[in-house]
């Protein structure tokens, strides 16, 4: 510590720390204040000082705990002191910081402070510390020092604006493009129209006599039961994912000055972040099936950091952020240039694609479970189909209509994955460029070659006999990695990608 300069001198937190710290505490101990109440409800005095006693508790605790929470800057370390009975002090070297990320819950809003999350790559949860309850000119401060000191520069800068807009692009989303987000990402709005559609092409191909017939089998009250408990889970289940979507991206905005790229989204517990360019370990765009069928597209990135740009994906993955989360597909590229440097998928390259569609159908119908899905599917059946005729024959009758739908969804499923899986190299920007389908959902990749881990040409015996072969790319992201593939590939083709491939990894 004698050859380290103090930037920041041991500060505790803002006095809000106190109240926060306070819910906080009366949310750890609220099922023994709900068990106090019920079991003193009797006795209005004994409860009315059970509460004023545990109240009062809660606020002596939280104010020692405000008391014992410190932190300080040095010119190569950032220390975090924390601990009232078993003191904790946490050493996170400036050089080792990936990022920083400011973040504020319902109540940090309201009262304007931040919490500050400093990500390291080495930890499993991407915070190696966390210093709560900042006010924002402080929060900026912290963020600044730590991004000039690992330039080299140990001069304090002066609070700025978050995220000013002089930066160099701004790509700030559109309410509507939120709600076409926010609806088009939905599952359970992709069965409702599946459903709607079906139900559509039935009325128009099926003969009335034939519906009626139907409907009589299986009993008019269990149709109608069946489509209102469906009709509302539905529902409930659209509510709840639009209102969560809407929320995680409301107002997100992305910025870039300099190299450093800049996010700020939510509308309750409101996330802000900085991440630099050269973190960014691939760039990809992701169109689930409604997005496709409208031409929208998500930009998205694997990092190498575990924090990310600070707003949540929807698998919630470490490593992975959000760059725009929905853009016109044609255009998408040409927009995400602008942040990252002119890049585009579609280019006058060597495309290698897999043989057939038969072979992905051969193997989704060995990976895949849905024959189990179907057998207990069918199973269930029995009890719905009231024909005049043995169990066997309705479980047959059950097996055989799940079947027929599993067998269409499969088929559709490949029809996808094989048109859209194809796999190129560019050799003068050293890129490579994949392009799959996982279920339904189409992602398209661009891996600077020197961001690759590892790649794998896998073969089995049927394959070696057709001469294919399987394409795995692994690449960073957060502590952990990516597996893209692309599936029966021609040898030859895949040989000379694994030519061009080890030329450019060794350069």
């Amino acid at each position: 510590m004698n050859d380290e300069q103090v930037i920041i001198p041991e500060q505790r937190l803002s006095p809000w720390h106190i109240l926060l710290q306070l819910f906080e505490n009366i949310k750890n101990v609220i099922i023994i204040v709900l068990g106090g109440i019920f079991g003193a409800a009797d006795h209005a005095d004994v409860l009315w000082l059970i509460i004023g006693g545990l109240l009062l508790s809660l606020i002596g605790w939280s104010v020692v705990q405000y008391f014992n929470q410190k932190y300080l800057m040095t010119s190569t370390t950032i220390i975090i002191k924390t601990g009232v009975f078993i003191k904790k002090s946490v050493h996170i070297p400036l050089e080792k910081v990936q990022g920083v990320n400011l973040q504020q819950n319902l109540l940090l809003q309201i009262i304007n402070h931040y919490d500050l999350l400093i990500d390291t790559a080495g930890q499993n949860n991407g915070n190696a510390g966390t210093i709560k309850t900042l006010p924002l000119a402080q929060a900026e401060m912290i963020k600044n020092t730590i991004y000039r000191i690992q330039n080299q520069t140990h001069t304090v800068i002066e609070p700025e604006v978050l995220y000013p807009r002089t930066a160099d692009n701004i790509y700030v989303i559109a309410i509507t493009d939120l709600v076409k987000y926010a609806l088009t990402g939905l599952g359970p709005l992709s069965v409702l129209i599946s459903i709607i559609a079906v139900q559509d092409i039935v009325s128009r191909v099926v003969p009335d006599k034939v519906t009626e017939h139907l409907l009589t089998s299986v009993g008019h009250m269990g149709v109608i039961m069946g489509l209102m408990f469906a009709s509302v889970g539905l529902l409930i289940a659209l509510v709840v994912d639009f209102l969560r979507e809407f929320n995680r991206y409301y107002g997100f905005t992305l910025m870039k000055k300099q190299n450093t790229l800049s996010t700020e989204a939510g509308l309750v517990g409101h996330r802000t972040a900085q991440i630099q360019l050269r973190r960014l370990q691939t760039i990809y765009t992701s169109r689930k099936p409604l997005r496709r069928l409208l031409n929208l597209a998500t930009f998205r990135a694997d990092t190498a950091t575990t924090a990310g740009a600070g707003n949540d994906t929807p698998d919630d993955a470490a490593g992975v952020i959000t760059l725009m989360p929905v853009v016109k597909y044609q255009s998408a590229w040409g927009m995400i240039g602008r942040f990252i440097g002119e890049t585009n998928f579609e280019r006058d390259l060597a495309w290698v694609r897999p043989v057939s569609q038969a072979a992905f159908l051969r193997w989704r119908f060995i990976i895949s479970w849905g024959l189990v899905v179907v057998i207990t599917g069918g199973l269930g059946m029995v009890w719905f189909i009231r024909l005049p005729v043995s169990l066997v024959v309705r479980f047959g009758i059950g097996i055989g209509l799940l079947l027929m739908a599993w067998v269409v969804y499969q088929w559709f499923v490949t029809h996808l994955q094989a048109n859209d899986s194809r796999v190129a190299i560019d050799i003068v920007e050293q890129e490579l460029l994949i392009s799959q389908t996982k279920g339904l959902t189409n992602q398209e990749f661009i891996i600077p070659t020197k961001f690759i881990q590892s790649y794998t040409l896998s073969q089995s015996i049927w394959l070696a006999k057709r001469q294919l072969v399987h394409l795995q790319i692994r690449v960073r992201r957060g502590d952990s990695w990516r597996d893209i593939r692309n599936l029966y590939l021609p040898m030859q083709a895949a040989m000379q990608l694994k030519q061009q491939l080890n030329g450019l990894l060794h350069d």
